[in-house]
């Protein structure tokens, strides 16, 4: 006792769109120029794969998976610390970099003041 089915097997239409992933069947095609043959048969692969994602996208967006959301939201909360981690960082960054132009400025002020002490104290001496 066999059961036929109507129409093509479900999985015989995956093989024969990914034929066009291995063989160009545009190659000996009489009216392209070889490079229009390359060139429809990147286009015909990238179809292919433009579809296949289509499909998985709408498998993902039909029906949630549970494992993968709880990832996310493993990775939400991780990445939320990287970021607050981060801030912290550029923060101490911007203050150091604050805290030595401070000191810097300080200490050429601190020379100027010598400078224009030792600069008045020859100026003394010199009238002696």
């Amino acid at each position: 006792m066999t059961t036929t089915t109507s129409g093509p097997l479900p999985s015989a239409a995956p093989a024969q769109d990914d034929a066009v992933l291995v063989q160009n069947p545009y190659a000996s095609h009489p009216s392209l120029s070889p490079l229009e043959g390359e060139v429809l048969w990147e286009y015909a692969k990238t179809a292919r794969l433009v579809r296949k994602l289509s499909g998985i996208a709408k498998d993902l967006g039909g029906r949630p998976n549970e494992e993968l959301l709880s990832q996310l939201r493993v990775l939400e909360r991780k990445m939320g610390l990287v970021l607050t981690l981060f801030k912290a960082s550029v923060w101490a960054v911007i203050v150091e970099g604050e805290e030595a132009e401070q000191e810097m400025l300080a200490k050429q002020e601190q020379e100027t003041r010598l400078r224009a002490a030792n600069g008045s104290r020859v100026e003394h001496d010199g009238f002696s």
